[in-house]
């Protein structure tokens, strides 16, 4: 998984920086406990174990950002972790590209979130730019309100 985190990346390797390495760890362990976890049934989510796969899904690709990995690549470690898993998990390299094809639709829409937001930040900073501000009034750009809990009361 390492190796393949490797050569996804913009020429990073594990054992050259201690901080990128933890990147590298990060994904490895992660690609293994999503793999497994949707070979279990698991599916991404917000609610119970479906929303710890998809915190998972999204810090692997946070990592993966820090080694210059810019592209769906989680996906693509499925059956890599199958492989390494096989004699105690056989059913996962068995699914493995179901679960490649429930991991990849789950980092694609997180990467178009990620590219929505940094195109509107961008945006906003350009804005402040030439205004000639170096501050961003963070109620003039957000419109949204928090919602209340009214069944607490």
């Amino acid at each position: 998984m390492i190796h393949e985190a490797e050569r996804l990346s913009e020429n990073k390797k594990y054992g050259d920086d201690a901080k990128l390495d933890q990147s590298f760890r990060v994904i490895a362990d992660h690609a293994r406990a999503i793999t497994v976890a949707i070979g279990d049934g698991a599916i991404p989510s917000n609610e119970g174990r479906g929303y710890v796969i998809r915190r998972l899904i999204r810090r692997a690709i946070v990592n993966g950002q820090k080694l210059g990995i810019n592209e769906s690549f989680l996906y693509k470690l499925v059956p890599i972790v199958g492989e390494t898993l096989q004699s105690h998990y056989p059913e996962v390299l068995e699914q493995s590209d179901y679960i490649a094809k429930v991991v990849r639709s789950e980092e694609d829409r997180f990467n178009e979130t990620l590219a929505g937001g940094l195109k509107l930040l961008n945006e906003v900073i350009e804005e402040a730019k030439q205004s000639g501000s170096n501050v961003i009034d963070g109620k003039q750009h957000l419109n949204f309100t928090i919602p209340t809990v009214s069944h607490l009361s």
